[in-house]
């Protein structure tokens, strides 16, 4: 299996006319982690068209979101929420969980990688952050939850990484640091030397400013494969709306000192609103001039409330505005 990993990686290295190319040019498709069971806009066009797009686009990684209810439910009696697929779609009639089986196979096929993302724990709404352990979510029930997902997919070649969990809430930058350590270490335990780690910041994963005095400390064989994940809109920049330099020095205290260590685990705007365009253009300049290379956009999907999406609501076009900013943050 390690000859097929390296064999796909590599792969994944090589861009157009054999170039070398180490840009993560990530997007987020979401829907599984919510109470549809399932990424979304399947409604509108089958899978097969998305992932296609999603090549074309030029991305060749998804993160993936998930909740830790969709992880321990019963995969065999889990199915999409009633009226999310086209009955016309060839994905219409199968179990979620079949349909995460058909991500893999589509995307492996096109070459794009997948990270996975604890992005909840219910799978009904956003849940309170990080574990409530007077209820059945509880520290060891999620660390059980990754070792369940990441066996069934070990074997995937696609299957990059993990990002530990999203948008820690709390400001207490140690106690989200041992919590994430302890994940590391557990999944390492279980699956040794497989997987790339994520671990974004506090604040809602915005502050990684924490890592500086107190960075992440893990096994010397593990640490090559850990990096740190910030989270960036522009609702939280807002005290330095049309304000270039202020983003700058905000940036650079919260997660831009860490250089090829960090990556964008989400950012994304509404392009038809005149300060969130420009926030993205300058924070596609301080990207490219800090050397950060490695993003997911958020969102694939047109409905994300805060963002839209790189479809458009006729579930058939794709925003021109972003792809060319894409693009160039990818030059």
């Amino acid at each position: 299996m390690r000859g097929i990993r390296e064999l796909f990686f590599a792969l994944l290295l090589v861009g157009p006319m054999g170039m070398v190319n180490a840009i993560t040019k990530g997007i987020n498709f979401f829907g599984f982690e919510t109470d549809t069971k399932v990424v979304h806009m399947l409604w509108c066009q089958p899978l097969e068209w998305h992932i296609q797009k999603i090549a074309e686009t030029g991305f060749n990684s998804i993160r993936m979101p998930v909740s830790e209810d969709f992880i321990m439910s019963d995969w065999n009696t889990e199915y999409p929420k009633d009226g999310v697929i086209n009955p016309t779609f060839p994905q219409y009639g199968m179990k979620s969980i079949e349909i995460l089986d058909e991500i893999f196979r589509l995307t492996a096929e096109k070459n794009i990688s997948i990270i996975f993302d604890i992005h909840r724990l219910y799978d009904s709404q956003q849940s309170p952050k990080p574990f409530i352990d007077y209820t059945i979510y509880t520290f060891v029930r999620f660390m059980d939850a990754w070792v369940k997902l990441l066996q069934r997919y070990q074997s995937q070649p696609n299957l990059l990484g993990v990002d530990v969990f999203n948008e820690y809430q709390s400001d207490n930058w140690q106690d989200w640091k041992n919590l994430a350590e302890i994940t590391i270490n557990h999944i390492e335990n279980t699956i040794p030397d497989r997987f790339q780690y994520y671990v974004e910041g506090s604040r809602w994963g915005g502050d990684l400013s924490g890592a500086n005095k107190y960075p992440l400390q893990l096994a010397p064989h593990i640490m090559p494969r850990v990096f740190y994940s910030i989270h960036k809109y522009h609702f939280s920049d807002s005290n330095f709306q049309w304000n270039q330099a202020g983003l700058n020095q905000s940036w650079d205290f919260s997660f831009g000192f860490l250089k090829d260590r960090v990556m964008v685990g989400e950012w994304g705007y509404i392009s038809s609103d005149r300060w969130q365009s420009q926030w993205a253009a300058w924070f596609v300049d301080y990207l490219r001039d800090r050397g950060v290379t490695n993003t997911y956009f958020w969102s694939w999907n047109f409905d994300s409330g805060d963002t839209q999406g790189v479809v458009m609501e006729n579930c058939q076009d794709l925003n021109s505005e972003k792809i060319r900013l894409l693009h160039q943050l990818w030059a």
